[in-house]
């Protein structure tokens, strides 16, 4: 899992792997967005292929529809995902991993092999990411006033650097100790 290049929705969701998500450099084609449409309607996202402009995503906004009102309950408490949330996992984010790992049972009949992993990696690991991100919260904040040289960035970038290795060696690391 690559969080350098990472874009994480308030509830976790991994923005920059989502086939809606259309800002630079992640840019999508008329076509891209046309099959992601039709794939949302298969998968029972929606109950017919809408328009691109529909389709198409630039992020979490507080006036944007969300189901969970994950967007409006971070910006009141001025953090930016539910991480950073004294109460977290709250009820409602217990309900939206719910909701989200119903899906995946159909995505895996109805997706392509790609399809399904940027699905997977978008939606489906949305826990791992916030669970990260606590992780990552923490180092920055144990190492924050340290000047022994191993601040928050070293750590990060071993961390890095280790899935680097772990991606290219292959069964050589408990990948779920990582991710």
């Amino acid at each position: 899992m690559n969080t350098v290049n990472r874009i994480l929705a308030a509830c976790g969701n991994d923005c920059s792997a989502c086939p809606r998500y259309v800002l630079h450099p992640y840019e999508k084609s008329e076509e891209e967005l046309r099959h992601t449409a039709e794939l949302w309607m298969k998968i029972g996202y929606r109950d017919h292929v809408v328009t691109n402009d529909e389709i198409s995503c630039t992020g979490c906004k507080p006036e944007n529809w969300c189901r969970y009102r994950v967007i409006k309950c971070c910006q009141e408490k001025e953090i930016k995902t539910c991480a950073s949330c004294s109460a977290y996992p709250c009820e409602t984010m217990k309900e939206c991993f719910e909701v989200t790992s119903s899906f995946e049972p159909k995505c895996l009949q109805v997706c392509s092999e790609a399809e399904y992993a940027a699905l997977k990696r978008a939606f489906f690991e949305k826990k791992q990411n916030l669970l990260i991100e606590q992780a990552i919260s923490y180092i920055t904040d144990l190492f924050r006033n340290d000047s022994g040289g191993h601040d928050a960035e070293h750590t990060l970038r071993v961390y890095h650097n280790a899935m680097r290795i772990a991606e290219t060696e292959p069964g050589s690391v408990n990948r779920e100790y990582m991710s």
